[in-house]
This record gives C-alpha cells, sequence and structure tokens, in this order.
C-alpha cells in the first residue's frame, strides 16, 4: 500500500489511453499481458457522469468538483493478507474476497463457494462482498485469517479468527465462536469472530496486521502491540507476557510516523525525528538490523533498537550508525525492507529466498543493503517471502519468491533458492523484475504469494500468484489459471495480472 495515502483522498490523472465521448472521459482497451488478454473497463460509454475533470460509473457519485473529482467508487487502498484480501473505497465502504473459513472476510462462512486449499475444501468467495455493518473506512490491514481496520474516526476493527487475542479481546469473548477450520468432515475448529469488533480504548492512524499479532500507530505517535509474544513481538521479553488480548504502548519507542509487521515474529517502526527504523521481535535471520554482538543476546527475542548500517572505522574496526532517513518500512518472513526518502530501497536479514538482492546461499545480511535498480521507488511492500516496489513512472518490480508466480512477470522460473533442508522447491528472483503491464499503478500490497496493484485512474485492482482458495479475486481454474505451479504446495497460480472481479 502507499502509506498514509488514506489520510486525504487524492485522485491522480488516468495514466491509460482515454476518448472524450459527451464530455465524460472513457478508458479505452487495457490491451494484453503477453498472449493473455485482459478485459476491458466494463462501464459503457453511456453510463460515465462528470466529476470535475473525470467522469464516474455507472451507479457511483461524485464526491468533489473541484479539478480532477472523487468517485465514490475509486480505489483508496488495497491490503493482502495470507489468504484474503480487502479494499477500501472513497465512499468509506470495505470489500473482501478470497478465504473465509473463519469469517475474515466479515460475513459467515455458511453458504460460501468451496475452495481447494492445500488439498483441503475451505470457505471462499471469489467476488469482492461488502463488510457489512462497518462504514466510514479510512485504513486496512489483513493479517492471517483476520483484517482489522480504521474507520474515519480513527477507531480500530477487527474480526475472523482470534488466535492469541488478535481482535483486541480474549479468545471465546465479546461474540467469538468456534469456526469449522475447512469444509472437511470431523475438521477442527478455532475461535472466530465475523463480525468486526471494534477495539477497546484505542484511536490510531494506522494498524498492521501480522501472522499473531498486531501493531498500531496511535494519533500521538506511540506504537501499540498485541496478540503473541513468543518472540517478543509486543516489544517486551515472553517471560513477562507470552501474549496480550489489549493493546500496549511499547514505551521505548520513540515516536513514530509509520508501523509494520508481517507474516513472521518481528516488527518495525520509523522514527518521527530524523526517519530511524526501530526493530524488534525475532533476531535469528538479521531481520532487525542489528550487529551480531548484538543479536546474540536475543535467543527468544530482541526489544526494540534502531537497525544500524554498517562502515571500517579509523582503527580498521566495525563502526556502527542509526539507519536514518527512512520514509516507509515492511516486516517480511525473515528479513526487512525500507524505503529511503532519497526513493532508494534498503533491506536485510535472511539472504535465501532472493529478498535481500545478494546471494541465495542461506546466508544472513545484517546490516541494510541497497536493492539495484531502484532509486526512484514511490512505495514498497514486503509481507512474506517477496517484495515490490512502485516507481515513479507508476510501474511495478517485484523481487524474491515466486514458486507460484508472485512477481508476475508471466512464469514462475528462477533459480533454486531454498536450502536443501527446506522440504519444499522453491523458485526466486534475486534482481527486481519487472511486472506485466502496460498501465501506470497507484498502489501495490503484497500477501502470502499473492501480489496486488491497483490502477492509476483507481478503477481497477489487479492480482497475480496463488488463486487458493480463490485470493486473486476470480474462480479458481479460470483466466488460464495454472493447475501445476508446485507439486508439494498443491496449489493453483496466476503469473499474469488478472482483474479482480469488479465490485457491484
Amino acid at each position: 500500500m502507499r502509506f498514509a495515502s488514506w489520510l486525504t483522498l487524492v485522485t491522480a490523472v488516468p495514466a491509460v489511453a482515454l476518448a472524450i465521448l459527451g464530455g465524460c472521459e472513457v478508458v479505452a482497451d487495457l490491451g494484453r499481458y503477453g498472449s493473455s488478454p485482459l478485459p476491458d473497463r466494463p462501464d459503457p460509454p453511456d453510463a460515465c457522469n462528470a466529476c470535475g475533470s473525470r467522469c464516474c460509473a455507472q451507479g457511483s457519485t461524485c464526491l468533489g468538483t473541484e479539478g480532477a473529482g472523487t468517485c465514490s467508487d475509486d480505489i483508496v487502498e488495497v491490503s493482502a493478507g495470507t489468504e484474503s484480501s480487502c479494499a477500501v473505497l472513497a465512499d468509506g465502504s470495505l470489500w473482501c474476497w478470497g478465504g473465509n473459513q473463519f469469517g475474515t472476510l466479515g460475513v459467515e462462512p455458511e453458504g460460501d463457494s468451496s475452495c481447494v486449499n492445500g488439498g483441503v475444501s475451505v470457505a471462499c468467495r471469489p467476488k469482492p462482498v461488502r463488510v457489512p455493518g462497518l462504514s466510514d473506512v479510512a485504513h486496512v490491514s489483513a493479517g492471517e485469517y483476520f483484517v482489522c481496520a480504521i474507520k474515519r474516526d480513527s477507531s480500530v476493527w477487527c474480526w475472523g479468527k482470534n488466535a492469541k487475542g488478535v481482535l483486541g479481546h480474549e479468545a471465546g469473548t465479546s461474540g467469538d465462536r468456534p469456526c469449522p477450520v475447512s469444509l472437511e468432515p470431523d475438521a477442527g475448529s478455532e475461535p472466530c469472530n465475523p463480525t468486526p469488533q471494534r477495539v477497546a480504548d484505542l484511536r490510531a492512524l494506522e494498524v498492521s496486521s501480522g501472522a499473531l499479532h498486531v501493531c498500531a500507530l496511535q494519533l500521538d505517535g506511540a506504537v501499540a502491540c498485541w496478540g503473541t509474544n513468543k518472540e517478543w513481538e509486543l516489544g517486551e521479553p515472553s517471560a513477562a507476557v507470552s501474549e496480550r488480548a489489549t493493546p500496549r504502548v511499547i514505551p521505548s519507542i520513540p515516536p513514530s510516523v509509520h508501523v509494520a509487521t508481517g507474516q513472521s515474529w518481528h516488527s518495525c517502526a520509523i522514527a518521527a525525528d530524523g526517519g530511524a527504523v526501530w526493530c524488534w521481535g525475532n533476531a535469528s535471520h538479521g531481520e532487525l538490523g542489528h550487529p551480531q554482538e548484538l543479536d546474540k543476546d536475543c535467543k527468544e527475542g530482541c526489544l526494540p533498537m534502531p537497525v544500524s548500517t554498517a562502515a571500517i572505522g579509523e582503527d580498521g574496526g566495525a563502526m556502527y550508525q542509526p539507519f536514518e532517513g527512512a520514509t516507509e518500512v515492511r516486516a517480511g518472513f525473515l528479513f526487512s525492507c525500507a524505503r529511503h526518502r532519497s526513493g532508494q530501497v534498503f533491506c536485510w536479514g535472511d539472504e535465501s529466498i532472493g529478498t535481500v538482492g545478494g546471494p541465495t546461499d542461506g546466508g544472513i545480511q545484517r546490516a541494510p543493503v541497497a536493492i539495484a535498480g531502484l532509486s526512484n521507488a514511490q512505495t514498497i511492500d514486503a509481507r512474506f517471502q517477496h517484495a515490490c516496489a512502485l516507481l515513479e513512472d507508476g510501474s511495478v518490480r517485484c523481487w524474491g519468491d515466486n514458486t507460484l508466480g508472485s512477481l508476475g512477470i508471466g512464469n514462475i522460473a528462477g533459480e533454486r533458492c531454498m536450502p536443501e533442508n527446506s522440504g519444499t522447491r522453491q523458485t526466486c528472483q534475486r534482481v527486481p523484475q519487472a511486472v506485466l503491464s502496460n498501465g501506470a499503478m497507484a498502489g501495490i500490497t503484497t500477501g502470502v504469494a499473492s501480489t496486488f496493484a491497483w490502477s492509476d485512474d483507481r478503477r481497477s485492482i489487479w492480482g497475480w500468484g496463488s488463486n487458493d482458495p480463490a485470493r486473486l479475486g476470480h474462480t479458481p481454474r479460470t483466466q488460464d489459471d495454472l493447475t501445476n505451479c508446485n507439486d508439494q504446495l498443491r496449489s493453483l497460480c496466476n503469473p499474469f495480472p488478472r482483474r479482480v472481479i469488479p465490485f457491484p
């Protein structure tokens, strides 16, 4: 996602071919990605209505008339999680699609379609569904089988699977109920709540949903976290508390402007003064950006400390300085990335999947290293085993794991990039690859083996990567999905960007 873009609704000038019909701009054919056709925008020419210098689709209303007005169905933000994703529209509505076995889409799973995921049938919805009872949404973050959102009044709401109290209340309370983990006979159950629940006593500018913990940036710049604390994800020793179901401010982190968690066991934040990056939690693969002599004491986890850059001092020894000037940070699986104010992208942590840009020999990069070819990044995202950057010209570059086509390059090719004892054959690209596209994008989001980008005219969302269970927003085994992406993972995938089924 593009950080804080939801604070003020911004409508970009479309960067695709236009025709003028009756005083309205109409998007022309969006073309093809390789040999795979993409559908035209479904809005008929006679359905548009003037909105400043733009036009809105049939059924959409104009929210502004000055200059390039905002249409009520403009896409503000998209967030991809483990098996489901959500989008915020300009009218404050929230729409979600994909796996729904735990009510992750904000609706009851009963009556849903059945999708196969890893050989098991689970509830799913390929078509985006509006989250009922939740309006005026400004920001969303999808995690592992749960979602959290912030409304325009800064209140925080969460729903889905309530493992380790990630919904902001103790499991089994506030209307939680058992949800079957699959549609298979005699499947076990986990506590869940499909109805959005307000996180008590919390107002926030940003929320970041991880695997089993959540962090939020409060109005005063403080960082508060809740969920599991097994690896010190909450910024305190696990011996003190193993998990928290209510937010707790981490006092050692300075006032911040950005916070990030991922599908891993660590988190990072950016200090408001100077842009220093602070990380905490699991330190097993250098993902916290700390010198080895500091990480060696973090056998269970690490308290928050600044990310350090390494240099050679006058005496020939190592000299460490805080990594500053960051404007955005992301916490991936055993690695982290930050966008510098210069537009460069820096990553650190586990090198075995190519996300740090170095050799895929299982090494560890403890200090931030610049990713080649990314000198004008506008935003970045990294939630699992790959990373993506949106460049100044609206193009997208992705690198890291490509086993299920999450890089969007039209294939699942790459070098073998996991250690021999990993148990799974994976392919990766160490150098950022250009995503197949013939139009500029306004934002990006990465999930578990999937990626989404939304168009510069904010009318369409494109997804690529794994399509189990319907996480790309189209019915599995349609739109040229590949059925043999990885025999071990038994997953459908689509390495070509495909349009998410349009919202009603």
